[in-house]
């Protein structure tokens, strides 16, 4: 098939969890589809990742574009806010100046009823899409925000923060209910969010396809540490992973070193928020790297991989990762959201602060315990979450949505 796939950013180089659920994915789904590009930058691209991109997609075009200052952005009067949050404006999640280039090129394109799939990246290009419900299109909205924004509404000290959080989910709720329906079908990475976005539209033709990771680049060396080290991944200015990482080292290290005193906690991840930079400043045995251009050999160097986190949405590509890894994982219950496991199997689920100490402190003192969930997760990660997997159900939907009648006019359509 010929596919539109259109993109909010670059999907290389793997910064995040959007790149690194885009990237592999559809360089996967490249062995069968001739796949074209079309996405915004707030840089000019160097040509390591031009030729990345290249390697993928059979066609690559950028259109630069500028962030919106926080001043910029609609809802700065109580009218705006008040008119966003009855009837959502498709901008109303908008984070960039607006590029009329890239609007006039979808209009051409879609006109041109080449495409046999309009794959769109995110939710936040509605304004892109007028009479989008004529296309062949599928938007992979990857997790749920109103689902994130209700979770962190309860996580809020403060009154005025509660409120903020509140106008947001009630917003985005309704923006959902509007544009959703749009696309002949979506797709999200947890049953979790799934379930929340179909109870927003019951309409919408929702598919639960879980991230996925590249296990033969993920794999355990054969020399393992023994040196009692914990480890965390992910963007560290991320708001789950900074309050997962200050959690972790201000309620349960403390825990682990009255029976482990040589315990260590490693914090890996680019652009770590000063709460977390302040960690290592103040105690000796939390380590914070900053940006790595390699996770695996900190993966190695650990005995336990720990995700503590208390908030967010959608699957945890770090879980798959150390999985992948063979590392024998400790986390909270929400952290494996849309993940397949048996808790005392393939990892150890705890959710307060002592029975995370005594899950991290029994693997660091049992070294059979660790081979068994190391092994076990490697095993599930190889049989449920490879990227062919994935790019696989991808392949169905798109034949469901190519043999679904649209009404498109390509000749007569002239957009806004």
């Amino acid at each position: 098939m010929k596919i539109l796939v259109i993109s909010p950013r670059p999907p290389y180089p793997l910064y995040g969890g959007f790149e690194v659920r885009v990237f592999p994915l559809f360089k996967e789904l490249s062995r069968k589809h001739e796949l074209t590009l079309l996405c915004k930058s707030y840089r000019e691209l160097d040509r390591e990742t031009l030729d990345s991109l290249d390697s993928v997609f059979s066609s690559v075009r950028i259109f630069p574009i500028k962030k919106l200052e926080p001043k910029d952005r609609r809802g700065r009067s109580m009218i705006k806010k008040i008119r966003d949050l009855i009837s959502p404006p498709p901008e109303y999640h908008e984070t960039s100046t607006y590029s009329d280039e890239l609007f006039q090129t979808i209009q051409e394109m879609l006109r041109s009823g080449e495409y046999d799939i309009i794959q769109v990246l995110s939710m936040n290009l509605m304004r892109y899409f007028p009479k989008l419900e004529e296309y062949p299109a599928v938007c992979d909205v990857v997790d749920d925000y109103s689902l994130f924004c209700y979770r962190t509404i309860w996580r809020q000290t403060k009154l005025a923060d509660k409120l903020r959080f509140m106008y947001e989910w009630i917003a985005t709720r309704r923006y959902e209910s509007k544009y959703i329906k749009l696309f002949k079908e979506i797709t999200i990475v947890s049953p979790v969010d799934a379930k929340v976005m179909q109870s927003v539209c019951p309409s919408a033709s929702i598919t639960v396809v879980p991230n996925g990771v590249n296990t033969e680049y993920f794999t355990p060396s054969v020399s393992q540490s023994t040196e009692p080290v914990v480890v965390f991944t992910g963007v560290m200015d991320y708001e789950p992973n900074v309050t997962g990482a200050m959690f972790f080292a201000e309620h349960v290290l403390p825990l682990i070193e009255k029976q482990i005193p040589g315990v260590r906690f490693r914090i890996v991840g680019r652009d770590p928020d000063p709460c977390i930079i302040a960690l290592a400043e103040n105690k000796p045995n939390i380590e914070v790297t900053g940006f790595v251009d390699d996770m695996r050999p900190y993966f190695d160097e650990s005995l336990v991989y720990v995700c503590p986190l208390k908030s967010g949405t959608g699957i945890k590509n770090k879980i798959l990762e150390a999985w992948s890894m063979a590392k024998p994982v400790v986390a909270t219950e929400m952290s494996c959201d849309g993940i397949e496991y048996v808790d005392g199997e393939d990892v150890l689920i705890a959710d307060n602060a002592v029975a995370f100490a005594d899950s991290v402190i029994r693997l660091l003192k049992d070294t059979e315990l660790r081979g068994k969930l190391g092994a076990n997760a490697r095993k599930k990660v190889i049989e449920h979450y490879s990227w062919r997997s994935q790019a696989n159900k991808f392949d169905k939907i798109y034949e469901r949505v190519a043999s679904k009648p649209t009404t498109r006019k390509p000749a007569e359509y002239k957009g806004i």
